[in-house]
């Protein structure tokens, strides 16, 4: 008999996770939405991102992101005009456009190892996102077209604690929160190798204001946004208020040990409703030198 892989163990511990989870839920979406009803604090006026500029002091253009609702404000379209998202109810369809080359990066949802989509992105918690990527090149009309994989993703209640990638190659993400179901910290964690499910990096949020981060409103927005890059981008889509200051570390060999690796601390100009219209990011990076960049996001709401 075979002796099963790590990473079989890894996967097979994981689905009775999903799948208890999903008898329990018989399938069906979650109806509690992923984002409170009244953000920030004492109840202020629900509103949603229209434009989010982003600029570095002048080094380079602003990229300017516009976000598109329906009529029930859910998000349909987001991006800028070189990469656009489309958004529906259990899929995200990515393009970009890079001449002569127009990539599509398709995120489809549903119910782990099912034909089942009840799992609303906006509402529900799917339990598998598979990835397929087609790249054109317009000169010639020719495509090349890939599937990238597939991750499996936990939940605890309606927040995401973690993803599986298919590959074990891939490292692993669990996700902790605070008590007001803000992002505490993320680790990404190898599958293989000497440190198997020990962190190789670890984002962690320090401190928050009490104010209404500018994406709590909008449903559905950190599987929209996923995968995120930046640290910016994480606590975006998985927090209820803004952030203050976030660090993050990495794994050291030499040293044997976490060491910090980048801070981030945020500055906020707030409108009368309590959400952030100026976000004026300092990061410092800790390498062989350090580094300081100056980032500043500009809001404005519907």
């Amino acid at each position: 008999m075979k002796t099963l892989s790590r990473f079989s163990v890894i996967l097979m511990v994981f689905l009775s996770i999903i799948l208890l989870s999903s008898c329990s839920k018989n399938n069906t979406p979650s109806d509690t939405p992923d984002t409170p009803d009244t953000p920030g604090t004492g109840g202020q006026k629900i509103m949603y991102p229209s434009a989010m500029t982003v600029s570095d002091g002048g080094n380079t253009a602003p990229y300017v992101y516009k976000y598109v609702y329906n009529a029930n404000n859910l998000l349909i379209r987001w991006g800028m005009d070189s990469s656009v998202y489309e958004v529906s109810e259990h899929g995200v369809n990515w393009t970009s456009y890079n001449y002569p080359y127009e990539t599509l990066t398709s995120y489809a949802y549903k119910v782990a190892y099912q034909q089942d989509t009840s799992a609303s992105i906006y509402t529900g918690t799917p339990s598998q996102c598979s990835i397929d990527n087609f790249r054109k090149n317009v000169m010639y009309s020719t495509v090349v077209s890939r599937h990238d994989g597939d991750y499996f993703r936990a939940y605890s209640g309606n927040l995401l604690i973690k993803e599986i990638p298919s590959d074990p190659s891939v490292q692993n993400v669990n996700y902790f929160y605070d008590d007001n179901k803000n992002l505490k910290s993320i680790e990404w964690v190898n599958q293989t190798g000497p440190r198997t499910l020990a962190a190789a990096t670890r984002l962690t949020v320090v401190a928050l204001d009490d104010k209404a981060s500018p994406f709590v409103s909008v449903l559905g927005y950190r599987v929209a946004s996923w995968p995120q890059f930046n640290s910016i981008d994480y606590c975006f889509a998985y927090c209820h208020n803004n952030p203050t200051q976030v660090k993050v570390e990495s794994y050291d060999a030499t040293k044997n040990e976490m060491v910090l690796s980048e801070q981030d601390d945020f500055a906020y100009t707030y409108n009368e409703n309590g959400y952030p219209t100026t976000i004026v990011l300092n990061t410092t990076f800790y390498g062989a030198t350090v580094t300081r960049y100056v980032r500043t996001y500009s809001f404005t709401y519907k």
